[in-house]
């Protein structure tokens, strides 16, 4: 019996001593290597940082690229990994983090989801790894301290500026965006002399033009200098307005305004932000971990 009992003891000490915990980052993924690539580059660079209590980094995109979700898992189970901490990139609760991300991984059962997922050629992960699903980037001031720096490095006279804060948004979860961009705009105000802040949920394509025209329109009724930052994650409002045809309109939608000028940022959180995104990754992890120990 007493034979019995350590060997059950040095079996069960064994496996808590081999038991590995990844950490996956999860992003939207797409067709674009601009796109993907500062997203990718998180790996090595969290890979370097050690984070206690973390024997595994990965990054994972939902579609479009690989390495997929499910790549990543398998390739998690490959390395004997018993807990997965996944971190989905997205700026705010959506669909995407609050379902599609949940159905592919396992936590959550959705009919139509699933079968949306099957539509698009995603597939979901069948595991036995214990896998916990972390914040999105809204969680903690980490969004707000990125966007002040992005509108002081375009600042050059903020008593006679206005600025314009755009984000994508998502239907099913407005409220959360709608806060968000409030909480932006009060962040900046309070650390800069800039008054006026418009801020706007932005769809893409010919539909960009018709969301930011009446901001564009009602900021140049207060100040000659109009500053246009969005917050996204690789993608630059510059970019968007260009390739969308905001600034070849620009003209026309300011006619009433001709003086005015309009500085558009051209930079996403990445790669200008990886250090900080990369600290509130390891702070984040930290805090989770914290909370596993103490259960």
């Amino acid at each position: 019996m007493k034979k019995a009992f350590l060997l059950f003891f040095v079996m069960l000490s064994v496996s808590l001593i081999q038991a590995k915990t990844a950490l996956v980052i999860i992003a939207h993924g797409s067709p674009s290597h601009a796109w993907n690539g500062p997203v990718l580059r998180l790996e090595s660079k969290l890979d370097s940082l050690h984070i206690p209590g973390i024997d595994y980094c990965r990054v994972a995109l939902m579609e479009y690229s690989e390495p997929h979700i499910a790549t990543v898992m398998a390739d998690c189970e490959r390395q004997h990994v018993d807990t997965v901490f996944a971190l989905p990139l997205f700026i705010q609760p959506s669909s995407h983090s609050e379902q599609d991300i949940p159905n592919i991984l396992g936590l959550r059962y959705n009919a139509m989801t699933q079968a949306e997922l099957k539509e698009e050629g995603l597939a979901t992960v069948h595991t036995s790894m214990h896998v916990v699903e972390g914040p999105t980037l809204a969680y903690g001031d980490l969004l707000q301290r990125c966007l002040l720096k992005q509108v002081e490095n375009l600042s050059k006279d903020p008593d006679n500026e206005a600025l314009l804060i755009l984000a994508h948004g998502d239907p099913e979860y407005l409220g959360f965006w709608e806060a968000m961009l409030a909480e932006s705009a009060e962040y900046v105000r309070q650390h800069t002399k800039i008054t006026h802040i418009g801020t706007g949920l932005v769809e893409m394509g010919q539909q960009m033009v018709t969301d930011v025209s009446p901001l564009l329109q009602d900021a140049a009724k207060h100040k000659r200098r109009i500053l246009v930052q969005g917050v996204y994650l690789t993608s630059s409002v510059y970019g968007m307005a260009a390739r969308f045809g905001l600034i070849r309109q620009q003209s026309d939608i300011l006619k009433a305004y001709p003086s005015t000028e309009v500085v558009y940022g051209k930079t996403g959180l990445l790669p200008d932000f990886t250090d900080d995104i990369c600290q509130w990754i390891v702070a984040t992890t930290r805090e989770w971990k914290s909370g596993v120990y103490q259960n």
